[in-house]
């Protein structure tokens, strides 16, 4: 049996390398790109050799570049390469091997600016493990403040300049599982904001957030809402996209409930959020006062196992993964299941979604992506770089290609669903990583059991 099986590989090696060889030496390439016209060369055919990497390219690309850039320009600036849908990744002989590429036909290469290396721009060390993470509602394209949920159940507000202004204590002592910062629909106004939390003792927690736009110090976190309905943890929250009176949340139990946020419970009293400096002491804990609030819809154990995350992705639909193997999505207005997704052996610990995508993350250590235009009825990649359980994911605020994960490893990785590696890797933290987002389109927040909150600048 052993032998057998070593034939069929020789032969299998032998077929795939009497293909290498065939592949000719040089072919016929055209540069296109969606990038601006300054950046744009003329898509006339020029023979390259297949031997040639992202490297050499880079340089082709750069001299034809040369009469419409500067070199300082130039020299700063890294393109990326995709061939057939795919980055490349080596050299283009490979890559014409791998995907099964024709050699008969000019091959159109794709460009486009390669990411910078992420560097760390700042660390701030929490009191407690940082369990979730989540920047302030605004435009998608800026830097903003953001808020850190802790399993000593407080939160702490930073500022755009990642300074903490406010802490406070929102799920007792109860562990905050679940963060989101979303916008209050009742004063439509950025400076206006609720913070929605899962709590360990079964409840869901909601503060007002008013930002001072003049002064970060000011800037206050105030008591608001508790929420009874779950009977077990709250693992994960979620806001409607189009209206901030709802949001929804997943328990333990496998439950899922929608909740109802009253306008005249929404309205607060000091709507411009003035108050004194030396109140604002980030070291001094506020306990916040909370009413009452009921869920509006209750869905019962539609997972048999955690429900470990929700997303609101529209405003029809939930999506829902569980640690009983199933990704489900259920129509919001009916609250009824529309979709099952089976992930077969594999706990569901994280997902991300577009309207055309979706993530999830495993304890595998894999991501799977699944495309809505097939149905979502098979996997169409998988990602495997990260060596223990996938915490974290989220998609790009604006390029739907670009992803970030974060895992047990200590790993924060940026990926492009184009590319079967990751495009970096940040490992800043020392233990294990609950969260990572995008703020802006060019920074990320991070926290994790090392009980450090890191962020890190894609910009040069």
């Amino acid at each position: 049996m052993g032998t057998h099986i070593y034939l069929i590989s020789e032969l299998m090696e032998e077929e795939l390398s009497s293909k290498f060889e065939q592949i000719p030496g040089e072919v016929f390439v055209v540069f296109r790109t969606n990038l601006d016209e300054k950046y744009r060369v003329e898509e006339t055919p020029i023979n390259v050799g297949t031997s040639l990497t992202e490297k050499e390219l880079n340089e082709i690309v750069k001299g034809l570049l040369q009469d419409s850039l500067d070199s300082e320009e130039l020299q700063s600036i890294r393109f990326e390469f995709l061939v057939k849908d795919h980055f490349l990744r080596g050299n283009l002989k490979s890559h014409i091997l791998k995907h099964n590429i024709t050699t008969e036909e000019t091959l159109s290469i794709y460009y486009t600016f390669a990411l910078n290396k992420p560097k760390l721009k700042s660390k701030n060390q929490e009191e407690d493990w940082v369990k979730a993470v989540s920047p302030v509602a605004g435009l998608k394209r800026e830097y903003r403040p953001y808020v850190v949920g802790l399993f000593n159940g407080s939160i702490s507000l930073y500022s755009s300049n990642n300074v903490k202004v406010k802490t406070a204590e929102l799920c007792a002592d109860s562990p905050v599982k679940a963060l989101q910062v979303s916008e209050n629909p009742v004063y439509k106004s950025l400076t206006q904001q609720m913070v929605i939390a899962g709590c360990g003792d079964e409840t869901v927690r909601v503060a007002q957030l008013v930002l001072s736009e003049k002064d970060p110090e000011l800037s206050t976190l105030e008591g608001f809402l508790v929420g009874e309905g779950h009977r077990c943890t709250v693992e994960s929250v979620d806001v409607n996209p189009l209206d901030g009176h709802l949001f929804c949340s997943g328990g333990f139990d496998g439950s899922l409930l929608i909740w109802k946020l009253d306008s005249d419970a929404l309205s607060i009293g000091n709507p411009q959020g003035a108050g004194k400096k030396s109140d604002r002491n980030p070291r001094k804990k506020v306990k916040l006062s909370l009413n009452e609030l009921r869920p509006a819809q209750e869905l019962r154990s539609v997972h048999t196992e955690c429900l470990s995350q929700l997303i609101w992705r529209d405003q029809k639909t939930i999506i829902t993964g569980s640690h009983d193997h199933t990704v489900k999505f259920f129509d919001a207005d009916k609250l009824a299941e529309s979709q099952t997704i089976k992930c077969g052996d594999n706990i569901v610990s994280a997902l991300a979604a577009t309207n055309q995508m979706l993530l999830t993350g495993h304890e595998d250590a894999y991501i799977r992506l699944w495309d809505e235009r097939a149905g979502m009825r098979q996997v169409s990649r998988l990602f495997k770089s990260h060596s223990l359980w996938v915490s974290s994911l989220e998609f790009h605020p604006v390029n739907e290609f670009v992803f970030i994960s974060g895992s047990y490893d200590k790993g924060v990785k940026v990926w492009d669903i184009r590319s079967d590696f990751p495009l970096m890797t940040v490992k800043t933290h020392l233990d294990k990583v609950f969260s990572a987002r995008w703020n802006g389109t060019d920074h990320l927040v991070s926290g994790g059991s090392d009980s450090l909150v890191a962020i890190h600048s894609l910009t040069n």
